[in-house]
C-alpha cells in the first residue's frame, strides 16, 4: 500500500497513507498450522463461543469512513480525508498539501 512523505509550507514533514477498514476480509488471517487438539476427549467438549463467526462482523467505523480514508500525520497532529482521491499516491507535494489542508483534524484521545 502506498505511503508518502511531503513537507508542508510551514516546514513540517507529513506522512500520508491510505486506510482501508476491514482490508483483511476475504483472506484467511491464520498463517500457522491448525492449533485444535486431536485429543478425542477435547474434541467432544461443547463449543464455548457464541455469536457466530466474528471474522464476518462489520468494521467498527462510521459510515462515512467505511470506504476508507487518507491518513495524514505529523508530530502532534493527525488528519483524515474521505473519500480517497484516485491516484493520490502520484500527486505532487503541493497537491498533497492541498488535500491535507482540506482534511478533518482527528481529535486527540485522552487516556485516563
Amino acid at each position: 500500500m502506498p505511503h508518502r512523505n511531503f513537507k508542508s509550507p510551514d516546514g513540517r514533514v507529513w506522512e500520508v497513507w491510505e486506510v482501508i477498514p476491514g482490508g483483511w476480509r476475504g483472506q484467511e488471517r491464520r498463517r500457522a498450522a491448525d492449533r485444535r487438539s486431536d485429543d478425542p476427549i477435547m474434541a467432544h467438549k461443547p463449543e464455548r463461543r457464541s455469536g457466530g463467526d466474528r471474522r464476518k462482523a462489520s468494521p467498527l467505523v462510521h459510515d462515512e469512513l467505511a470506504g476508507g480514508w487518507l491518513a495524514f500525520e505529523t508530530f502532534g497532529e493527525k488528519r483524515r480525508l474521505t473519500p480517497v482521491p484516485p491516484g493520490w499516491d502520484r500527486y505532487s507535494d503541493a497537491q498533497l498539501e492541498e488535500l491535507r489542508s482540506g482534511a478533518s483534524v482527528v481529535p486527540k484521545i485522552k487516556l485516563i
